[in-house]
Parts: structure tokens; sequence; C-alpha cells
């Protein structure tokens, strides 16, 4: 169910004084400057906002409508926005622009008062007790309660008689008479409306008029929404409907906020100077027996701009009663609400507000049937959805978490030469890659399968041109008779069963065409002209692919030739299914087709020729199955799977979107006649080989086929009844998809792939870190505190390296350390304090910003450059609280600019420049280090000939729970040598000498000189590589620089010769660059050091 949360006018009912919580204000928080908000007012994940689409929404002219002769377009369009929409603008309504104008001011004026003013007027009763009339928050009643982002000042303005003037503010002085003005003339608009909204339900034209005379209620809500540093993560107010009959709203001319559910999508609704907006409210619905829409809305927050609206909530008498005009029931036409207490209805309100759930649900006495044909539920058409450019998805669509889409890996598929395979004596090469495809993964590509290219781009160009018609042309073949009884045949979605159900971002168009004599014409598009044709001639060739694979399936089990080709004599069924994918703004949060296997004997599938999607899973892996021109891709279904006994495999496969391309695949399901029973051929079962598949008639499988689909599950795996391993076959598939098969669905893959990026966690407030970044408990014996050094680390000043006191310090650095500050080293203060300032500007941008630069090549496959996480390795890999960017900065004609942000603007010149220092100090330090191991001059300088250099920006975010994780794991360098730059009043570097930890304390404007294993190796363990780690701060970020430089891949790494003789043996073996790169790489998601495994 859609979840909402409703704030209206929860000022009715008096809460018990006690427990009682008070907020900062809101305004006050803002003025603080900071670019994270609170814990308690992040959304849940799930409900994180999404962009909205545009529409036009529905412009009333007051005016016109108030005229008695010539009012019928505004009626039409009145009619329009209360039966569909629920909210409109109203124009010409009579409320001059200098009054409108008087009253925001004011309001903006009462709220940049000083806050000793403003809580004059507060809603808490000695600071403690909560009442709902005054300036402040709305009620906090719980810890766990989500609050939206905005002050408020609630008054009471009808009846008069009870206005509590000693809430209503006395400064700016003019605020009361121009309230009192603009109440009397809005007072004037609802009196407007009232009659034209009876007429249209066919009511006494003083219908509604009539409900307000005896004593209503009216109330005042000025809202101010602060600017906001995450717009992402907060409302200002959460989705929700009015408790009201109507609602009337000024909000400023120039700043949006305000968005509208319509069928299930968003919309944003535009300012227009001097306009009102009316919103119908859950009584207005109520009363109309439905006929009108009480709209869900909400509003969201700038990053820049402050907001404020002025909004006057018309309610009847509290005392009466609520219920639908008898005018409006009969048998056609039940009633669809029971009657309620007005003050009933408002005790509950609240509490469904912190509930996320609307009162006027409760109230409905007509419930439609659960199954019965009026249950069908009808969503707009994906392509639509597309079509309005919307950069979010609606959430119905939006799969969760941990099913999300995942990097996909990459491994040739299997490819069959149908014309080989066919040749009378056989190609024996063809069909062990036949066997191979069938037994391990239950897919295939086939080539030569005699199908004519132009036939193939036909059929493809002729369903292009299908789905690229106008909507009204393609609804000539809905699969919804009537607009809400669905069929499985025609065009549209899939069946929506319930509110919770996700859906697949395509649409469809299902036709059966075999038996040929069941085709029902009537959903065949007779548009293009040559569908038809085209389509009949594809059908027959398909069979004939059919039936030249079908006798080498048979053959490889050692059944008869014609076994399988007999199951399709008697009346088999084939369906055609044509699926268009449109571009999806959000690949990483939908599936085009969920996982799941087919329920077929086989299946052909025709797909783009160059635009990817289709991924399958294999022993616990999804790879990405390629697109080849005028290829047929063989899908063998869960019916082949019984069959065979289990020998051969159902795939599991799913569909990914693109977010730049549209995708268009042509697919054929064969089936035998549906009558039939399905079970293990007979003469593959024995004693040593029993029946793992129960018999099962083909229509009891297709019946649970769709409930198990959505709750991705296979109807297969409720037929086993051996749960051993086929002879030559595949582990059942409910053991090797399904760890535990009551919580683990298809859809649960390998979403540990992609981790979020920490500075989203750490923004989201979340006051546990997700479990995948938490220390066991034997790594956190030492609670991650360190000591202090009893020692200084060594300190040495580059500027006066060629004296003796200086190498003397340098030696005993390397040899005891490892590890040295370097001072006077020629970096200017200025630019290090750039560098750094530019690494926070970055990382403080929008994640849409950064992401440009991801490491994560269309989102899936994984690079070292770039922006983003480490790479995870396995499932049980401990993660670090940091986030990245890697550049390569040298050789300089290899740098990936790519890469280089370009925002900041300075950012690449920066770091050029600051390169270019590092660099000289690199050579400065080697050269030092080769006299002191008396090697030749150049025996480093030869290794660095176009070497490599990575810059990597670290970031580390405030860590709710410092003692749990790590901001990097202990370990040690790979390179030759290291030079890090870290934030000055940020501690975190620790580093481990004698088996203790020790806190590394840094001096402003100094450098870190940090040894590689590289190094450690090449001077045979001479000077060693220390290892250290990052601890995380709870209230601070911090971010270091570090340059990594490493030796030319032309060269081994190994003992350098002139180190080594018969008293001093080698003590490392000698690799290649790339297998110490890989070892390194591979033993460091394990928090274990390549460089021990070198040891001789």
């Amino acid at each position: 169910m859609f979840r909402l949360v409703f704030t209206g006018v929860g000022w009715l009912r008096q809460e018990s004084m006690e427990g009682v919580r008070s907020t900062q204000l809101v305004q006050e928080f803002t003025g603080m400057g900071r670019k994270a908000v609170p814990r308690q007012y992040v959304v849940q994940r799930e409900d994180h906002l999404a962009i909205a689409a545009t529409a036009a929404i529905p412009i009333v002219d007051l005016g016109r409508l108030s005229q008695p002769d010539d009012n019928r377009d505004e009626v039409v369009k009145l009619q329009q926005a209360m039966e569909t929409w629920g909210l409109f603008l109203v124009t010409n309504h009579g409320i001059e622009g200098a009054l409108m104008d008087d009253m925001m001011n004011v309001s903006r004026e009462f709220f940049h008062q000083p806050l000793e003013e403003k809580q004059k007027y507060t809603n808490l009763i000695d600071g403690k007790h909560f009442q709902p009339e005054g300036y402040g928050n709305d009620q906090v009643k719980y810890d766990t309660q989500i609050l939206d982002w905005l002050d408020r000042l609630y008054l009471k303005v009808d009846p008069a008689d009870e206005r509590n003037l000693s809430v209503w503010p006395k400064h700016p002085e003019s605020f009361r008479d121009v309230l009192d003005e603009f109440i009397i003339k809005c007072d004037g608009v609802k009196n407007s409306l009232l009659p034209s909204m009876a007429k249209l339900l066919k009511l006494d034209e003083d219908y509604f008029v009539r409900q307000f005379s005896d004593r209503p209620t009216t109330v005042a809500r000025f809202n101010y929404y602060p600017q906001c540093p995450r717009p992402d993560l907060v409302y200002g107010i959460k989705p929700y409907s009015g408790a009201t009959i109507l609602t009337i709203l000024m909000v400023d001319n120039d700043v949006g906020g305000l968005q509208v559910l319509k069928g299930g999508v968003w919309y944003d609704v535009p300012t227009k100077p001097h306009t009102l907006l009316i919103n119908l409210g859950d009584h207005m619905e109520i009363m109309s027996n439905g006929i009108f829409k009480s709209p869900v809305h909400r509003v969201i927050t700038n990053p820049e701009k402050e907001r404020i609206s002025v909004v006057m909530f018309y309610l009847l008498n509290l005392e009466k009663e609520i219920e639908l005009a008898l005018e409006l029931i009969d048998e056609k036409h039940p009633a669809r609400y029971k009657k309620v207490k007005i003050m009933d209805y408002l005790a509950g309100l609240f509490e469904h507000f912190l509930q996320g759930t609307r009162v006027i649900d409760t109230y409905l006495s007509y419930i439609r049937m659960e199954g019965s044909m009026e249950d069908v539920r009808s969503t707009l058409l994906v392509q639509e959805l597309a079509g309005m450019r919307s950069k979010a998805v609606p959430r119905q669509y939006i799969v969760q978490r941990e099913d999300q889409p995942t990097i996909a890996a990459t491994a040739s598929v299997p490819i069959v030469d149908l014309g080989r395979l066919s040749q009378p004596d056989g190609d024996a090469n063809e069909a062990v890659k036949l066997r191979q495809a069938m037994e391990s993964w239950g897919l295939f590509m086939v080539t030569n399968h005699g199908i004519e290219d132009a036939l193939m781009d036909n059929m493809m160009n002729v369903s292009r041109e299908f789905f690229q018609q106008p909507l009204g042309e393609k609804q000539k073949y809905t699969n919804l008779i009537d607009g809400k009884h669905f069929q499985l045949e025609g065009y549209g979605n899939d069946q929506v069963k319930s509110d919770t159900q996700i859906l697949d971002w395509l649409d469809r168009l299902y036709l059966k065409v075999d038996p040929a004599d069941e085709r029902n014409l009537s959903v065949w598009p007779k548009h293009p002209e040559s569908f038809r044709d085209v389509l009949d001639e594809f059908l027959i060739k398909c069979d004939g692919v059919k039936n030249s694979l079908l006798p080498s399936m048979a053959k490889l089990l050692k059944l008869d030739e014609d076994y399988f080709v007999r199951q399709f004599s008697d009346r088999p069924t084939t369906i055609a299914r044509f699926n268009y994918y449109p571009q999806c703004p959000r690949p990483d949060l939908v599936y085009g087709i969920k996982p799941h296997s087919d329920a077929t004997i086989l299946t052909i599938l025709m797909v783009d020729n160059d635009v990817d999607g289709l991924q399958v899973l294999k022993d616990g892996v999804w790879y990405d199955v390629p697109t080849k021109p005028h290829t047929l891709l063989i899908n063998l279904g869960d019916h082949m799977e019984i069959m065979s006994n289990g020998i051969f495999k159902s795939s599991v496969h799913r569909v990914m979107t693109n977010p730049e391309k549209e995708r268009i695949s042509v697919v054929l399901f064969y089936f035998m006649n549906l009558e039939k029973e399905i079970e293990p051929a007979l003469e593959l079962i024995d004693e040593r080989h029993p029946a793992r598949y129960k018999r099962v008639k083909i229509m009891d499988y297709l019946a649970g086929l769709f409930e198990h689909f959505l709750q991705g599950t296979r109807v297969i795996d409720t037929k086993i009844i051996f749960a051993g391993k086929a002879e030559g076959g595949h582990p059942n598939n409910s053991s090797s998809l399904q760890k535990d098969p009551r919580t683990r669905t298809l859809m649960a893959d390998e979403s540990w792939r992609s981790p979020a990026i920490v500075q989203e966690l750490a923004a989201a407030g979340v006051e546990e870190p997700p479990s995948q970044y938490v220390l066991g408990e034997k790594d956190r014996s030492d609670e991650l505190v360190a000591a202090e050094l009893p020692e200084p680390i060594p300190v040495v000043d580059l500027s006066r390296l060629a004296g003796a006191d200086e190498v003397a310090k340098l030696r005993a650095a390397l040899q005891n350390w490892g590890f040295f500050l370097l001072t006077n080293h020629g970096v200017e203060a200025s630019l290090m304090d750039d560098v750094l300032n530019l690494a926070r500007e970055f990382f403080n941008q929008p994640i849409e910003r950064k992401r440009k630069f991801s490491n994560l090549i269309d989102g899936k496959n994984f690079q070292v450059e770039g922006y983003g996480t480490d790479r995870v390795v396995t499932q049980d890999q401990i993660l670090d609280w940091s986030d990245r960017l890697f550049l390569r900065v040298e050789p300089t004609e290899e740098r990936n600019l790519a890469f280089w942000p370009d925002h900041p603007e300075s950012f690449r010149d920066v770091l050029n420049e600051y390169a270019s220092g590092t660099k000289r100090i690199r050579d400065d330090i080697i050269q030092a280090m080769s006299k002191l191991l008396e090697l030749d001059e150049d025996y480093f300088f030869d290794r660095l000939n176009k070497a490599p250099a990575l810059a990597r920006f670290n970031y580390y975010p405030p860590c709710p729970r410092p003692d749990l994780v790590f901001g990097v794991r202990p370990h040690s360098d790979g390179s030759l040598l290291t030079i890090l730059l870290v934030d000055e009043d940020v501690g975190g570097l620790q580093i481990q000498r004698d088996g203790k930890w020790y806190n590394v304390q840094v001096a402003p404007h100094t450098l870190l000189i940090n040894l590689g294993d590289t190094m450690e190796v090449l001077c045979n363990g001479i000077f060693r590589s220390p290892v250290h780690r990052v601890v995380t701060n709870a209230e601070e970020d911090r971010i270091s620089l570090a340059m990594f430089y490493s030796v030319n891949d032309e060269k081994d790494i190994g003992p350098a010769a002139g180190l080594l003789d018969e008293n001093r043996p080698a003590r490392y073996r000698k690799v290649s660059v790339g297998e110490f790169r890989a070892g390194i790489i591979g033993k460091f998601s394990r928090r274990e050091r390549y460089i021990d495994s070198l040891k001789i």
C-alpha cells in the first residue's frame, strides 16, 4: 500500500500534556549553516524524494465560472479538476494582488523576527506542554517520529468568538488587519465555488453553502520552509490529504515546492503570480460519495531559497457528522463511505499521520471483492511515463534495496551453429557445445539458423513501429476489457494484483499464435499494415528452428530422436510476446523484467542488435548476455528441466533497463498441449536416477506462475521430490539459487557488490553502520584506541638532506619506522591548502554531479579510476567507512581526463601543480635512499621511467559508531613510495609498531612519507613498509590526499642484486608487477599482506 503521512489540521486534537517533546525550530537550525540535516528529519531510504513529473494543472477562471450564461468551458475544467486531480488553480478570484502581496509580506516579516519575539506566541505552554495553536513545530510524540522541515504559525480564525488573540502576532503591526481582510476575501472565494461544485453533482445549488451556515471552523496556517541543505532526504511536509471540505492556498510567487499525486505519479504544482490554489479535502470526497477526489500532496524543500505559504482550512461545525449526500446514492451507486462524526474523524488524525496512512480509508463501506474482475488495477503505460522525461521513477517500480540491480559479470555465453548441428552425421563439436550450454547455462545463442536477416529486421521494425504509434492507436488492442477487466492477450502492462506489487519497466503485446484456430485477431495489430504477414512468416521460420533443435536435445539425453517432437504433435500452444523497454532514468532501481525462469519447453528470443539488457544467473552470479546481430537466443524452460529429470537446466534470467536507449525484443514461448501433463521421461529414471520432479498438469503449473513471479520464486521448486544432483546435470535450483528457500528469492542476488556511497549514509543520519561495515568481535578487541607515541615520529628537513644529520635521521626513520614527516619540502602552504579545499568542495557536491566521474562503467563494471568506493570482492568483506576519488596522474599521456572533475573549476590545474611538486619530492627522497643503500644512483630512477603515479582523495564522513568500523582497514601500501597530505585538525591515522597502534600527529603543512611494499622488497627488507590504518570520527569529516608512486609496469619486483651476497641472501622472491598488483588487491579485501607471501 502506498504510504501517506497526514499533517493537515491535527491542531484539533487536544493531546495529553505529558510526554510532549520539543525540537529545535528549523529556521534556527538552518541559521547555523550546516550541510547536513539531523537524523530525525531524514526519511527512510525507500521514501527518499524522487524528482516529479510536469503536467498542466487545471486552471479555472472564477469570474467566468460565476457568470450564469457564459461559463460552459470553466464548468468543464472544474469538473475535470475535481474528479481527476482534486486540486486546481484559480484566477480572476476577486482578491486584489496588493492584498495578496501584503499578506505574504507580513507573514515573511513575522518569520524574520528574532526568535525571542516569535516565541511570545509559542505553541509550547511553559516550554513543554503542546497546544495546536501558536508558533513552533508540529507535536513530537515519539523519538522515532520523522519530522517535517518547516516552522508554522497556527491560528483559529472562525468562529470569530473562539479566536485566541494571545497567539495572534502584534508584530508586524498590520498583521492582524491584513489577515482579517484576507479571511473575508477568501471566504468570498469559497462561497463562489461551492454552488458550482454542488451543481456538478446535480445537487441543490446551495447544498454545500448550507453546510457552512452553522458555526463552521476555519483555521489559518502560515508555513515557513527554510533553505534545506539536503532536499533529497527530507520533506517540507510529508505526503497527506487534508481533513477539510476544501482548502485555499496562497504560495510564494517564485518558489515552487508543492507536488500532487495523480495516477501513482508525483507532479510539480507550478507557481503563478497572484493565483490561488484550491485543494479538496477528505470531507468533500466523502460527501460526494467519491466522485470528487481529495488529493494526496506533499511539499519538498529548496537548497537555496526559503518558501512561505498561507493556508486556509475550511471545516464544518465540529459537532456535526459527515455523510454522503443522499441524492448520490441508489442501487447502482451504493454508499462508499460510512457516516462519521467530525470529532471522531479528527481524533485519529495524528496517529494516522504517524503511521503514514489516511483516516478516510478507514471509513470505506463499499470495498471491491478481492479476486473479482472489479479488483483489476490499471497503471500508466511505461512508455507514457518515460515520455514525461522525469528524472525519477514512480515508487511502485522501485525494488527493495536488497533486490536492486547490481553489477553483472561477463563470460562467453555458448554459441551453437545450427547448420552444422543439423548435418546428417551431426557435428560432434556443436553437439558438445549444445550439451554444455543446456547442462550448465540453460541458455545459448544460435547462428546459421536459416532465418533471413531481412525477415528478422522486418519483424523488429514492425514491432518498433507498433510501439511508436500514438497511445490511442495502440489501445485499440488493450488487455483491459472496458478499461478494467484484465486479459492476458493484448497490449498493456502485466496484471496488477496488489498495491504493494513491484512493477516492471516495460509495456508488452501478448498474442496467442498457436493453435492457429484459437487466434484472437481482434488484438492482432492492423498497423503497421505488414505486421500480421511478417509475424506469420517469422513464426514459420522459428518453428523450423525449434524442430531442428529438439532432435539434437533428445539425442543428448539418449532418448528417441523424435521424443520431444512427438510432444508437440497434438495442438501445442505458442505465445508471441513483444516487449518494449523505454529509456529509464534510474536503471539502478528498477527491472525491465524481474528475475524468473520460463514455464515452457523452450523459448526463442530475438533482441535488438545493439542494446544489451538481458542477464542470466549461473552458479549464483549474474552474467550479461551480449547482443550479436541476427542471432537467436534459445532459453530452456521449466518444462524441459522437468522432462529431462534435471539434466538440462531452466535458466533464471532478468532484463535491465537503459538510461539512454529504448530496447525491443520478440519472444516466442513454446508449450505442449495445455491439457497434458509433464513429468520426467521414463527412460531417464532408474534405481540410480530416481525421479526428481512430480508429474503435474500443465494448467495447474501455469495457474500458480504469476503469483510465484511476483514473490520472486519459481513454481518448479515446489515440484521437486528428490533434491540430489542429476546424473550429468546441475544441482537443483532450489539449492543453487536459494541458500534458504524460505527467505531468499530470485531477486536476492548480489547487491552486496554495490555498496552505498558512505557520504550518503552519513547524511541520512544512520545511527548504526550497515552490517557490512561493522568489524567482528575479534577485530574490536583493542576498541580501535591507540596510544600516544613513546617517541616523536621522525621529522626530516628536505632542504638539509645533503647534511649528515638529516641523512642519519632519514636512515633511522626508514629502518625503524618506514614512515616520517617531511618539512621544508618546497610545496607552498597555500597550494597544500588549495588542493585540500578543492577536494572538500568536490565531495560536498550533490551526488549526481559526483557520479559523472563514477568508477562503475555503465553503473556496473568496476574500474580503479574514478569516484566511488573500493571494489567489493567477497560477500563477507568488511567495508571501509570512506569514499574516494582515484586518478592516474603519471604518465601524463595516460591521464583519463574523463574522471578528472571539471568542478570546482580550478581542480585540474591545482592538482597538476601539486603533482609536479610531489614528483620532485619523490625524486629527492629516492636519490637519498639510493645512497643510503649504496646502490647505483640510477637504480630506482631506471624503474621510475614511465612509471604510474596515482592520486587518491579520501573522504571519511562522520561515523555514528567509530568504535565499530575502520576508515581504512590495517594495511601496508603496495607502492614504492607514498606522499600523504592530511587534514591538520582532524586526526585519524594510526601506525603499528612492535604490535601496538599509535596515533600519528601532524604539524601544519608537513607531508607524511610512507614506504611501500615494493620498496621493502627491492631493498631486501633493509627498509620497512609500515602497517597503518585510519579510524573514524563521530563529529567531523576528514579528507586526505595520497600520491602513490610505483615502478614501471615492465619491470620485475625483486631484491636489488647489489644488496645480495652469500651473507645476505634474498628474503623475497621475484614477481612481475602484474602478479604483484593482483596479489595486493586479493589480499587487501581479506585484510592480509601480500608481501608476506613473497618471503623466502
